[in-house]
Order: structure tokens, then C-alpha cells, then sequence
């Protein structure tokens, strides 16, 4: 009958015969092998002479403490050495090994025996008895083996003999040389024998080249300055080379590729992948007999591929490409009944329209073709069919660990709940649910966490609650919890180098720096941020190094501002305007206005939209306070009542001070005195709770002008506001303070006091001419 056409498997992966998972023979592993040959022996004897005394539990532990000590030496030794160590078990287990050991070693360097990694069958079904009992000896309950099959010194054994069966009879010949010159100690010259340069200890097998692609993964996810991205990526060039069946060197290089920022090389790596992990080996015995196929396909990839392409293009902003391959994942998976790539695909569709690719929580919509109401839509289908499936049905990505499967739906249902938590931050709304997703994100690793799959879901839960605490302007809370998270995250081995370098702990690092600045501990704030700028640098971690540049353009924006050097802040505002552009505009905004040009910096925020609740009360304030400069106060006060509504049932607890502190501006302008210090005093205690130190600041000089207005003493509020000042090293509102001071102090006769402020006035003007309008902060 004639052969029914199939996939040749030798055309796509090569020869299968030469791919097989072996071990690369060197003369010490031959070494090795002899004495492992020659040890169970000694335990059950040779041919028809059996052993008449078998190695005890004792023995059996010092022997095979040696052989995996030997096994797992990374660099050659010399014979002598080797010698040395085997004279170790002549005296510590019995006598006799040295000698049938060196017997067999002088054998083959003197040409009497050829070298055969071969071993008796009784080294697979040996269980002899013992030969003989002494008479006040009890019989053993079972006979005790010399290994076990599932033992690790075992499967190096077979791997040893499956290199051994498929070399060449030329290959054999050199073994052999390579062995006589490593017993009578003369110099190995390895071009001589080898046809190709040899491969280094980790990769020069199958086995270990799949476990170094594992930890390699591993480390690039968890600390990649601890690995050269170089090296790693010529590694995986030679495992491509030599090692045809290892196709996860495919998946390692798009992860090396990501972090270098070449999304092309990337996507062709995870195409590799796939196209060659897209057959398995038959099962069905009827229909590989039947059909003459060893391999059929493997439906994964048509489910996987789109799901690991598409979360390249979202990382790099392709947000189309992304959202078309999302909804292709999800497709297939229902097809297929896989929960867990379903579940992948949604979360991913719903990071698409929460947090997209930026570093930041915010929604500007600018590029977005789909519309903000479908997008309303998508997320919360999104979300709540992430969130809402708590079941373990169909969840089989590993079947052959439940525990591994357990610990994969834990992190997918905790990554699906912070997405609602990180939805309801964006529109700081309370929600009932939110503590309780929050909850589940943090105790999600109660299970035992082989992969530290589930930590960074709890890193990621508590980097958001900080998150979030920084948003509502509780800084003294911020800092206290980003110090804990911080504080557990050292090497035992070395305390100055982080163990996790994930986006949750430099999210973390970078909210302690904002808290440090907002509380006006700007030696800290500064201090901190070269530490951080050390650890997470872009030419390694550029998803974590984009955070700290932010913070970076925005604290170098905060120091110019408050020293004057209007210049500098225009600096930082191109650069910033690229990566965070919220943020940006509103300080183009607030330098176009300081420079006298109200109008222009009016229009510019005018003409930009965001949909989030922050982002919208920030612009909305700025353009009051502009507005307010104008002289145009029913508009800024339609603006602030906007503010106000949209504030109520939020979780913003430091914005209403914010907002009163803009309507006073309008109250003073207008000589309502009276109302406007009790709208001051009324936010008092919110203010020392919740606000910044500049609006500290601005809160306590402004009840003080209005106190020196209404002929009251201002001084309590000047002093507070001056040492706030002076601590956040703010020079221009110094001046504005103690000119103030010297306003009071004349209008009440005490020249002493107000001659000692014109002093320290001078010395700051000395320092710094430039003035501020303070009502446009």
C-alpha cells in the first residue's frame, strides 16, 4: 500500500535522531560512568558471582554525594584529582573500588579495551538478594536497590548513553584518543577532535539549554540588570545553531528584543516560535498507524500567537493591531473552551482601554479612532467578565500540575480585579467592590508560588494602594507604606542591590519620591531619585525606566519653578511633553501665564481633552485661576462650580481645598473679606491633613492677607507659611511672604520688626530678582 503524504518532520526540525536530549561526552564524564559501573558491581557483584555484601542506606549516601558532585562540576579536572576523590570512597566505603577503578582506567590508556558506555541489564532489573546471612543477622525486609529509575544520577546515566549510541564510528576513534591522553596526563588540543567549537556548560546539551532559557525568562522579568542582554541573545543564536529542538530560544529572544525596543525583531521571533512548536507527537497509536503521521497539529498557537503579538503592539502603542488580535484570542479560545487564554485576551482588551501603553493613569482619547462611548462599552464588558469568573473549570495549561494551574488562575483573577480597582481610580469614584478586588490582589499569594507568579500580583495590588493614597494627598501614609514595600525588597546575599526590579516596586520608589516632595523634603526627594535613576536605567529596564524619567522632568520642573528659572521649566516641559501630556500642558499652561501671557495659556488649555475625573479638575483650575487674572470671575466661578460637581462622591479628599482656596481668589478680588477668610478657615484641617506644601503655603499667605486686609494680625499664618518656604527652599514666595510681613509690620508702626524684614528681603533678592503672581498657582 502506498505511503499517504504527511509532513515530513526531517524537513522542518532536521534530523529527530540527532536531536535527541543527550548528555556532550567528555573524558571525565566517561570517568564517570566506569565508576558507576564499577560501584554496582561492588553492591550486586559480576555475571554468576554475586556481591556478598551489599552498600548499606550509609554508604549509598557518600557514594552519591560524590557522583553528584562530580556530575554537576562545571569545569574539566585532571586525572589525578579524579583519582583523589575515588580514593575517598576507597577509604570512607570500601576497599577495593580505587583499585578495580584504576584497573579499568589503565585498560583503556594502554589500548587492551576500547571504551563502551554500555551497562548490564541487571542494572535496570537487579534486585538480588543478599548472598549470605550470618546467623545473628536478620533478613532484610526488601532488597535494596543500587538506583532508582526516576533518580537524578540515573537520568544523566541514559543520557549519557543515548550521545553514546548516536556517534559516528570516526567520533568513537577521537573519544577514545581524547580518553588515553586525559589518563596519561598529556594536553588536550579539543580542535583536534572536535569538528565544531564547543558550546558552553549551560547550553551544551538540550536539557540544560532549556533550563537556562527558564531562569534566563525568569531573571529578565524579575531584575534584567542582573544579565547581559548581549550575551544572552548571542546564547540563544547558539542554542538556535546546534539545539533544533529547542524552539523556546525563539521566545527568549523576543523577550530580549522587547527590552531593546525592537518590536519587529520581536513579533518574527514569536512567529518562529509558533510556527515550529505547532506540531506534537500523535497520541493516538490507531491513527498514527492509520494516517503514517508521528506528529499532528497543535491548535495553541492559534490561540497564543495573537494573544503574545498583540501584548508586543500594545507596549509599543499599536493600539489597533493590538485590539484586532485580542478579539482573535478570544474567538479561538471560546472555540477551543481554553478559560485561561480567554481570560488572558480580556484582560489584555481591558488594559487596552484603561491604562494603554502609557506609564500614566489617565484618558486623553486624543489618537483614538473608536469613540469614547464604544470604549465605555468594551471595558466593562472587559472587566467584568475578567473579574466575575472565579471558577477552575477548563483551566488545563498545565496538566500535569494542578498546583501550577491553581496558582495561574489566582494571578489572572487578581490581575483582572486591580483592573477595576485601576478603573475606579480613574474616575475616583467609591465603589464597594473596590476594597474587596483589592483584597483579593493582596492575599493572592497564599498559595505556595513556585514562579513567583502571584507576587507581583500582590506587588502590583499594594503599588496601586499607594497609588491611590498619593492621589488623595495622604503623603505621610504614602511614604510609610512605600518604606515597607521598599524595605523587604533586598538581596539576603547583598543589601544594596534590589531582588525585584518589576514596574510595581519602581512605581513604588517613584510615589515615595512625590510624597517626599510634596511634604517638602526636597535633600530626601533628590537623594532618592539619583538612587532610583541607578537601579533602573533605560539601556536595560525601559518599562520602569520611563517612570523614573518622569519623575525626573517633573521634580527638575518643581526645583526651577520654586527657584525662579522660568527657563529651565521650559526645558523640562519639551521633554515632558512626549511622555506625560496632562502634565505637561498644565505646567506650559501656568509658565505661558507667569510670563504675562494669560490669553495664549488660557487657549492651550482650552484646546486640550481629558476624560478622567483628576485630570479634568486640575485643567478646570488652572483655566479659573487664569480666567480670574483676566478679571473674568463669572466664568472662573462657573469653571470652580464644575470642579465642585465634579468632585462630589469622590475619593479626591485633597481637591476641595484646592477648589475653595481658587474661589477665595475671587472673594478677596471682589473685598468680600469676611466670607472669604470663612471659606479659608472652614478647609483648615483639610489642608494640614491632605494638601501639599506649596499649598500650604498658598492657603496660609492667603488667610494672612486677608487678616492684614481686615486689620487683624496675620503673623501666625505668615510664619507658617514662611518656614513651609523655607523648607521646600521656594526663594520667590519667601520674598512674597516677607514683603508682606513688612506691608503689616509698617501699617502698625513696628519699624524694628519691618526693618529686619527688608534685610532678609535683600538677601533674597540678591540671590533671585524673578517675581511671582501667586494667584495663578
Amino acid at each position: 500500500m502506498a505511503r499517504k503524504g504527511g509532513l515530513n518532520l526531517d524537513t522542518i526540525f532536521g534530523n529527530v535522531y540527532n536531536n535527541i536530549v543527550g548528555e556532550p561526552i567528555t573524558p571525565r564524564k566517561i570517568a564517570i560512568f566506569y565508576l558507576i559501573k564499577q560501584l554496582f558491581r561492588s553492591h550486586f557483584g559480576y555475571r554468576a558471582v554475586p556481591s556478598t555484601r551489599q552498600f548499606t542506606v550509609n554508604d549509598k549516601t557518600k557514594i552519591f554525594t560524590v557522583l553528584f558532585g562530580l556530575i554537576n562540576v562545571q569545569n574539566d579536572m585532571s586525572y589525578d584529582d579524579f583519582r583523589k576523590i575515588v580514593r575517598y570512597l576507597d577509604t570512607e566505603v570500601r576497599r577495593g573500588i580505587y583499585y578495580t577503578f584504576v584497573v579499568c582506567m589503565e585498560h583503556i590508556s594502554k589500548g587492551d579495551e576500547h571504551i563502551d558506555l554500555r551497562v548490564e541489564d541487571s542494572l535496570y532489573t537487579g534486585k538480588r538478594e543478599y548472598h549470605e546471612l550470618a546467623v545473628y543477622e536478620l533478613p532484610p525486609g526488601k532488597p535494596l536497590l543500587f538506583m532508582h529509575s526516576k533518580s537524578y544520577t540515573y537520568i544523566w546515566l541514559k543520557r549519557i548513553m543515548a550521545e553514546w549510541t548516536k556517534m559516528t564510528q570516526d567520533e568513537v576513534y577521537a573519544m577514545n584518543e581524547r580518553m588515553r591522553n586525559w589518563i596519561d596526563g598529556k594536553p588536550e588540543n579539543l580542535l583536534k577532535f572536535l569538528t565544531k567549537k564547543p558550546l558552553p556548560h549551560s547550553i551544551d546539551c538540550s536539557t540544560r539549554a532549556r533550563d537556562w532559557i527558564h531562569h534566563r525568562l525568569y531573571e529578565i522579568q524579575i531584575a534584567p540588570s542582573r544579565i547581559s542582554l548581549t550575551q544572552a541573545m548571542n546564547y540563544c543564536k547558539m542554542i538556535e545553531v546546534t539545539h533544533k529542538d529547542v524552539f523556546s530560544t525563539f521566545l527568549l529572544q523576543a523577550v530580549i528584543y522587547v527590552q531593546q525596543q525592537n518590536p519587529r525583531m520581536a513579533i518574527e521571533c514569536i512567529k518562529l516560535f509558533f510556527d515550529k512548536s505547532m506540531l506534537k507527537i500523535n497520541d493516538n497509536v490507531v491513527s498514527a498507524s492509520q494516517s503514517h503521521k508521528l506528529a499532528v497539529p497543535c491548535q495553541k498557537p492559534l490561540r497564543y500567537a495573537p494573544l503574545l503579538q498583540g501584548r508586543i503592539n500594545r507596549l509599543f502603542g499599536d493600539m489597533g493591531t493590538a485590539r484586532t488580535l485580542f478579539s482573535e484570542s478570544i474567538q479561538q479560545a471560546q472555540l477551543a473552551l481554553d478559560e485561561t487564554c480567554n481570560r488572558m485576551a480580556n484582560i489584555e482588551l481591558t488594559a487596552i482601554e484603561i491604562i494603554k501603553s502609557g506609564p500614566l493613569l489617565e484618558v486623553t482619547y486624543q489618537n483614538d479612532d473608536q469613540g469614547i462611548d464604544k470604549d465605555k462599552r468594551v471595558v466593562q464588558q472587559n472587566i467584568h467578565r475578567g473579574a466575575e469568573l472565579d471558577d477552575h473549570t477548563n483551566m488545563d495549561s498545565f496538566p500535569n500540575d494542578q498546583e501550577e494551574n491553581f496558582e495561574l488562575h489566582e494571578q489572572l483573577i487578581g490581575m483582572a480585579k486591580e483592573l477595576c480597582v485601576l478603573e475606579d481610580m480613574l474616575y475616583a469614584r467609591y465603589h464597594i467592590k473596590s476594597a474587596e478586588h483589592m483584597e483579593t490582589g493582596l492575599r493572592v499569594n497564599a498559595c505556595s508560588d513556585h514562579a513567583q507568579k502571584t507576587k507581583r500580583v500582590n506587588d502590583c495590588s499594594i503599588s496601586i494602594a499607594i497609588s491611590n493614597l498619593l492621589r488623595n494627598g495622604m503623603y505621610h501614609h504614602t511614604m510609610r507604606s512605600c518604606q515597607s514595600m521598599l524595605n523587604t525588597n533586598f538581596d539576603s546575599a547583598n543589601p544594596n542591590v534590589f531582588s525585584h526590579e518589576t514596574e510595581a516596586y519602581a512605581i513604588t520608589a517613584v510615589n515615595m519620591v512625590y510624597a517626599c516632595m510634596a511634604t517638602g523634603r526636597m535633600r530626601k526627594t533628590f537623594a532618592l531619585l539619583e538612587k532610583i535613576e541607578k537601579i533602573y536605567k533605560p539601556e536595560y529596564n525601559w518599562q520602569c525606566a520611563r517612570h523614573v524619567r518622569i519623575c525626573r522632568l517633573i521634580v527638575d520642573f518643581e526645583r526651577s519653578f520654586l527657584h525662579g528659572k522660568y527657563e529651565e521649566c521650559e526645558n523640562s516641559i519639551r521633554v515632558l511633553t512626549s511622555v506625560a501630556p496632562t502634565e505637561a500642558i498644565l505646567r506650559k499652561a501656568l509658565i505661558t501665564a507667569i510670563k504675562g501671557r494669560l490669553t495664549e495659556g488660557l487657549v492651550l488649555l482650552m484646546e486640550y481633552e481629558t476624560y478622567d475625573v483628576l485630570s479634568k479638575i486640575r485643567v478646570n483650575m488652572q483655566m479659573a485661576t487664569i480666567n480670574i487674572q483676566l478679571g473674568k470671575f463669572d466664568t472662573a466661578e462657573q469653571l470652580l462650580e464644575e470642579c465642585v460637581k465634579i468632585a462630589q462622591c469622590t475619593t479626591l479628599r485633597n481637591i476641595r481645598a484646592m477648589i475653595s482656596r481658587r474661589a477665595a481668589y475671587i472673594l478677596l478680588l471682589r473685598r468680600d473679606y469676611r466670607r472669604c477668610v470663612k471659606l479659608l478657615m472652614e478647609c483648615n484641617e483639610q489642608v494640614a491633613m491632605h494638601a501639599s506644601i506649596t499649598e500650604r503655603i498658598l492657603h496660609n499667605f492667603t488667610i494672612a492677607k486677608l487678616l492684614r486686609l481686615a486689620r487683624k494680625d496675620p503673623t501666625p499664618f505668615l510664619a507658617k507659611a514662611r518656614e513651609d518656604a523655607i523648607a521646600c527652599e521656594w526663594k520667590t514666595m519667601q520674598k512674597l511672604i516677607l514683603a508682606e510681613s513688612a506691608t503689616y509690620f509698617d501699617s502698625v508702626d513696628n519699624l524694628e520688626s519691618r526693618d529686619k524684614v527688608f534685610d532678609l528681603f535683600s538677601d533674597l533678592e540678591n540671590e533671585t530678582s524673578q517675581t511671582i503672581p501667586w494667584m495663578l498657582i
